[in-house]
């Protein structure tokens, strides 16, 4: 931190030779943010929260239990792709290989990924998984996840269909999410009330999509959507829902936790010190708004005088 304070580049690229230094300075972003004198940062972020909210739409009893409980889930789908028995006392023999087997897939595959993505997620990892490998992985998780890929196809029927008659309204997972295209927009509607909106929806050929901002190109173009990108947009929009409804309802109106900011799905408080502890702030954290009955929703966090990872 000195050094970047100091910008003494000669010693910095001593220490970090031809590594790029813009990376060494945004490293430490996090830890440049120190609580205030006499105050102590207290932050917490929910876990697993898009996985939960997969599992809930999906009506997936028996991922809902994993979380409800032990939340061994990565144990979990290892168990389901691997043929092994489940039970908690089960999952607690998997080995570690086996468990990055099932982690890398629930991080890759609930969005309708396929063989690419999970090869992909492994290379972030630092591990090659060759496509023989990912593409047996990849049909086993589905086989063990069929309600989320009926989801998949739900949304993508109702986002059409939506699209072909206009001002009809469709809905998915048991009225939780609806849809409708009311003039220009395509409008989602989140548990919560909330909504979506997807600019001049459109069916070219097969595909379904609308007027955006394209991922990699930057470029505003037809954006071509698909069940399980809708659900990914859902699954965020929901997270973000549970975000806001707990830091507006339930962390500001306890003034000893001052939010400064969030990252994600994380909130930020910098309480006095001794007025606040990382317990409180959990449970106030994950007071569940009405709409989301039923939604597992769990939260992990630190107390210390700076930001950290």
């Amino acid at each position: 931190l000195r050094l970047c304070d100091s910008l003494d580049l000669n010693t910095l690229n001593l220490l970090y030779g031809d590594y790029d230094l813009m990376k060494v300075f945004a490293s430490i972003i996090r830890g440049l943010l120190i609580a205030k004198p006499d105050h102590e940062l207290i932050c917490v972020d929910f876990t697993a929260i898009e996985g939960c909210i997969v599992a809930w739409l999906s009506n997936n009893t028996a991922k809902l239990d994993v979380y409800n409980t032990h939340g061994m889930v990565y144990e979990f789908t290892a168990a389901m792709i691997y043929g092994m028995a489940n039970d908690e006392a089960a999952l607690h023999r998997i080995t570690k290989d086996q468990r990055f087997v099932g982690k890398i897939a629930e991080l890759s595959l609930g969005f309708q990924g396929g063989v690419n993505a999970l090869m992909k997620m492994a290379k972030q990892f630092g591990v090659d998984m060759t496509e023989e490998v990912a593409e047996p992985n990849k049909v086993a998780w589905r086989a063990a996840n069929s309600s989320t890929e009926k989801l998949w196809h739900a949304l993508e029927r109702a986002f059409h269909a939506a699209i072909t008659y206009p001002g009809q309204v469709y809905s998915v997972a048991d009225k939780r999410i609806m849809m409708r295209v009311d003039g220009d927009w395509l409008q989602l509607r989140l548990p919560s009330g909330r909504k979506i909106h997807y600019f001049k929806p459109e069916i070219r050929g097969s595909k379904a999509g609308y007027m955006g901002i394209d991922t990699y190109t930057r470029q505003w173009r037809f954006v071509e959507t698909y069940g399980g990108r809708i659900l990914q947009n859902i699954s965020e929009g929901i997270g973000r829902c549970c975000l806001a409804e707990a830091m507006v309802n339930n962390i500001a109106p306890v003034k000893r936790y001052p939010i400064i900011g969030t990252v994600h799905d994380e909130v930020l408080t910098e309480p006095k010190l001794g007025d606040g502890t990382l317990e409180e702030l959990i449970y106030l954290f994950t007071k569940k708004a009405s709409w989301a009955d039923g939604l597992p929703v769990s939260a992990d966090g630190f107390v210390a005088p700076r930001y950290k990872k």
